[in-house]
């Protein structure tokens, strides 16, 4: 699974401020992957922002602002920030809109919105009840996802999006991003195994171009050292494929003594490493997202 990194910070009010976005197709549907301090989300192309539930009733975020904020609607209810007393109001009146509420409605109100995008478990909030309305409803985050807890190492190579990701709100199954990677310190050369069992260096050149590991028999038939080698350095060896997760010594072979010399490492990047891909045919821009007119 490739993904892209998005050369772009993403704002939306009251929902999430993002630096960090990533983007595959290799799946059906497209998937995002969202860095924020203390977590990794996955969602789905239609998912990208979190939801809300009242009851059954699933409400997804609008288009458009109310007053400088999100809202959020579905079959009958209606979310949002009200204008007049700052409060977030949920209503199930008639009508396509927001509208404050006015004498004879039914309505509830919170101080706040149960919207964190990078807790371990969808948060709810209590509203009260107001006007004609006789108890309190819960509205609940509603956002089907992927998680990983905490923060991953990431460098020039490797992003954060390493790791395991559990469901949350109806997603299915467990993903693992990632596979074994691996820095060689005598040029700072990346190399990673790929699904195939191969481990080749990360490179824009199709994979029959790309530098490997393979058997120095592969070079010289008469070898019998058992030896692996780097197919566009072959005098570097290794005694034996490196392991996952762990550091690897690279040698020098004295053909004539049968000597070996030490020659550097091949160091551990982890056991899970996704690399950074930049988009380069995607240009950074900033998009302006208009207030609309305010609803009565």
């Amino acid at each position: 699974m490739r993904w892209v990194c998005l050369p772009q910070s993403f704002r939306s009010p009251d929902v999430f401020d993002l630096t960090g976005v990533w983007h595959t197709d290799d799946r059906t549907g497209g998937l995002y992957a969202l860095h924020f301090a203390g977590a990794v989300v996955i969602v789905e192309d239609a998912n990208f922002f979190p939801g809300l539930k009242i009851g059954s009733d699933e409400l997804s975020l609008r288009p458009t602002l109310y007053c400088g904020h999100n809202w959020w609607s579905g079959d009958g209810w209606k979310v949002f920030r009200s204008i007049v007393s700052g409060l977030w109001i949920a209503t199930n009146e008639l009508g396509t809109n927001p509208r404050e509420p006015v004498e004879g409605d039914a309505w509830y109100s919170s101080v706040s919105i149960p919207v964190s995008p990078e807790a371990a478990a969808s948060p709810s909030a209590s509203f009260s009840p107001h006007g004609t309305a006789t108890s309190a409803i819960t509205v609940q985050m509603h956002w089907p996802r992927w998680r990983k807890a905490g923060q991953a190492s990431s460098d020039d190579y490797c992003t954060p999006l390493g790791g395991e990701y559990t469901p949350i709100d109806g997603a299915n199954g467990t993903l693992l991003l990632g596979t074994p990677a691996w820095r060689r310190d005598t040029d700072g050369s990346v190399f990673q195994r790929r699904s195939s069992g191969v481990i080749s260096k990360y490179e824009s050149l199709s994979p029959s171009f790309r530098d490997r590991i393979v058997p120095v028999s592969d070079f010289d038939p008469r070898d019998e050292t058992g030896d692996f080698c780097f197919r566009r350095n072959p005098s570097l060896r290794l005694r034996g494929l490196p392991e996952d997760g762990s550091d690897a010594d690279l040698f020098m072979l004295d053909e004539e003594s049968g000597d070996y010399t030490p020659a550097g490492r091949l160091v551990s990047l982890g056991e899970c490493v996704v690399p950074f891909v930049p988009a380069r045919q995607v240009s950074a821009a900033s998009i302006y997202s208009a207030t609309v007119s305010q609803w009565m």
